[in-house]
């Protein structure tokens, strides 16, 4: 680590000479807080840039664990001139924790450029659920459009023991397939490798999460949920964690990604790929068909319902909901030829441009959406 973070007398000192440097430039330079002061908080979340801020406290078993993975989260961040990654000892600073409402560690907070707030309001978010770099690098570009390069970490899954097992499967806000692995009969080579494989596959869909126990280490997880020889595959949905539905399946890679599709919302392939339809969203079929029939005026009225319908999904259909709200939005502004010209936009940018496996894949759904537009559009001219 460079010696401007280091601790001690001197690491302290070299931190706030070059925050005052900073600062007194007009910009903040260092983009990546390891260990922010509380006296310094105001001045780097202020509203000019977005900033996420990973709220700690040393006792913290979980803060722990989490801490590598916020820290490569920064590292990566170093160079951003758009985003402040934040470390806070949120025990230490127990009065700026009281101010934005810090009930419990660890706590990761995103706040959005342009809102400055210096207390616990609506407009930040809250998104804890987000526990891998990866994770929140997503995230990070949903919100801002900045995208980096993550090394590859050496698996997607997240590895449970007793005491987080409940904050990660009980999180309301993402789906969980979680293995438990028994003590006895063998080392399941071929099931952790399917689930290893898995995991990578669903690595950038931020609202599906792989995980494990090993129940040697783990008993009182495994006990109450019938693990003998074999391990048990159970699902934790949203809106289901009270009552975890055991996989019966084929242990095989294309009914597991079925699976977690179907239960999910998601729409990633056996190949990493996005689905024949992936984006696509059934309840929007007649909204799209109505917004294309209409008049101008009678086009505002349809939009407002395509947010309303967006705002009743979650997850990955209240992504892909996105894409339809985006699309007739632009084609209210700027017309007809909008679909045409984006679609060959779209398509020009898939082929000729750098975009990591993410970008693809939401590229692809955006596509899918265009191009249902277009057809709803062609099939009413061929009416005429």
């Amino acid at each position: 680590m460079s010696t401007w973070y280091r601790g001690g007398k001197d690491g302290r000192l070299r931190r706030l000479v070059l925050l005052l440097f900073a600062l007194e430039a007009g910009r903040v330079f260092c983009i990546y807080h390891p260990e922010l002061q509380s006296i310094q908080f105001d001045e780097v979340v202020n509203g000019e840039k977005h900033a996420l801020v990973h709220w700690y406290a040393p006792f913290c078993g979980h803060c722990r664990e989490f801490k590598p993975e916020f820290e490569l989260l920064g590292k990566t961040f170093e160079d951003s001139s758009n985003v402040v990654i934040v470390r806070i000892n949120g025990r230490k600073y127990r009065g700026l924790s009281k101010r934005y409402k810090v009930n419990g560690y660890p706590t990761v907070m995103w706040f959005e450029k342009g809102k400055r707030t210096t207390e616990f309001s609506d407009e930040i978010e809250d998104v804890s659920h987000l526990t891998t770099a990866r994770a929140l690098a997503s995230f990070i570009k949903s919100r801002t459009g900045v995208n980096v390069a993550l090394p590859k970490s050496q698996t997607n899954i997240i590895s449970l023991n007793e005491k987080r097992f409940e904050e990660v499967v009980l999180n309301e806000a993402v789906d969980v397939l979680v293995c438990l692995f028994p003590r006895e009969g063998g080392n399941h080579k071929k099931t952790r490798e399917l689930l290893s494989k898995l995991a990578d596959l669903y690595a950038d869909e931020d609202y599906v999460t792989i995980a494990s126990v090993q129940c040697t280490k783990n008993e009182s997880v495994c006990e109450t949920r019938g693990v003998r020889s074999s391990p048990v595959l159970l699902w934790f949905g949203r809106e289901s964690k009270s009552k975890p539905e055991i996989y019966v399946g084929l242990l095989n890679i294309k009914f597991l990604t079925s699976y977690v599709n179907k239960k999910s919302g998601s729409d990633i392939s056996e190949a990493g790929h996005i689905v024949e339809g992936g984006g696509l969203v059934e309840e929007y079929n007649d909204l799209v068909e109505r917004f294309l029939d209409g008049t101008e005026a009678s086009r505002e009225e349809i939009l407002n319902e395509m947010r309303e319908l967006r705002g009743q999904f979650k997850s990955r259909k209240k992504l892909n909901s996105e894409y339809y709200v985006r699309i007739a939005e632009n084609m209210l502004k700027t017309g007809e030829d909008f679909l045409s010209s984006e679609v060959a936009r779209s398509g020009r940018e898939l082929v000729f441009s750098e975009l990591s496996s993410a970008e693809v894949k939401d590229l692809r759904r955006y596509s899918n959406v265009l191009n249902e537009f277009r057809r709803v559009a062609k099939e009413d001219k061929d009416d005429l």
